[in-house]
């Protein structure tokens, strides 16, 4: 397993010092993911059509890393090597898999034995949700679902991304039941929210680690109608739409952070932001500037995302990082922050 934490988030000396496994000072940890954001897209990354104040907020309290990649070019590759730390085509995960004749159920997943970044954290101590989109097993198989993967709560999509959901559709899962009602019509506001209650009824004595993963703003393009107004300047209908949907994903990320720091607990979390994999240009009118290549590409249009480290109790604020890393050393990264000895691992 990869470990170059010295390399990604150079203010963490401070791991190395005794004490480091103590409840009290294990970090809660928020891993945001966005689904098919370009490069280019956000405003503390070059944007100067979407501004995204919530997210540059976030940035401007720890670190913002300029040359950090991802494991795969698609979705379902990309998130399975950041859930394990190891590059997916070791176990066989290089596409998106889909039902097939040539395709069995049990083979829709990350292999059994493949171990997750919830279960290390569970086993520490840790409460653990994932929140959005899995990806990672698409059957009825019992295993492929995230509960059986170390996640004690889940909520939301095994794929699929309509971003205005219906209960006709039984796609919205809160654990292994479909939901009987649409609480709050966009997933993004929706799955914020669930963000906020998982938070909310975790014991304050107990560190959590909550894999937030939304779907925003992959295709269909989907957005409120309130915010496509803000962006009516834009001509491209695509472009217009997208734009929306990076400002409510901004909005909500904004809401997440004010809630923890309500709660008094945002100096001891640490919040990591980063797309699965670079934007797919063509179809959701992303912009991966000033990289060469898209979505599904091995260049860096494909594979270079933007990534955000903030813990405002341990990181310098207002960093740049211009090293190469890669989002394998995540999960080392997460278990050096909570203690856990990566020699059991």
């Amino acid at each position: 397993m990869p470990f170059k934490l010295a390399r990604i988030l150079l203010g963490l000396v401070f791991l190395f010092l005794p004490g480091l496994s103590t409840a009290a000072s294990k970090p809660n940890i928020l891993l945001i993911v966005a689904d098919d954001m370009g490069y280019g897209d956000l405003s503390c990354f070059g944007s100067r059509q979407i501004a995204t104040p919530n997210i540059d907020a976030l940035a401007a309290t720890g670190i913002r890393a300029t040359t950090g990649y991802v494991s795969g070019a698609v979705c379902a590759p990309s998130r399975a090597g950041l859930m394990t730390g190891r590059y997916q085509e070791r176990f066989g995960f290089e596409h998106n898999l889909a039902p097939s004749p040539t395709v069995t159920p049990e083979a829709l997943a990350v292999p059994k034995d493949e171990r997750m970044m919830p279960a290390y954290l569970k086993e520490a101590g840790y409460a653990t949700a994932l929140i959005g989109k899995w990806h990672l097993g698409g059957s009825k198989v019992d295993w492929h679902h995230p509960l059986a993967r170390g996640f004690d709560y889940y909520f939301g999509r095994y794929g699929g991304h309509g971003h205005f959901p219906t209960v006709k559709s039984k796609s919205i899962l809160r654990g292994r039941e479909p939901v009987t009602r649409i609480e709050i019509p966009y997933t993004t506001d929706w799955y914020t929210q669930e963000a906020i209650d998982f938070i909310d009824r975790t014991p304050a004595e107990q560190p959590w680690f909550l894999y937030l993963a939304h779907d925003t703003p992959h295709t269909p393009l989907q957005a409120k109608e309130e915010d496509i107004a803000r962006f009516k300047h834009i001509k491209d209908k695509k472009r217009r739409i997208y734009a929306a949907m990076q400002h409510c994903l901004d909005e909500n990320i904004g809401k997440l952070v004010a809630h923890l720091k309500i709660k008094g607990q945002l100096d001891n979390t640490l919040i990591v932001f980063l797309s699965d994999n670079g934007g797919p240009t063509t179809d959701n009118a992303s912009v991966n500037a000033p990289f060469n290549g898209q979505k599904a590409l091995v260049l860096d249009g494909g594979v270079r995302v933007p990534y955000i480290f903030s813990w405002p109790a341990k990181l310098a604020a207002g960093e740049t990082y211009h090293e190469p890393f890669i989002s394998l050393d995540l999960l080392p990264t997460f278990l050096a922050a909570a203690g856990i000895d990566r020699k059991k691992v």
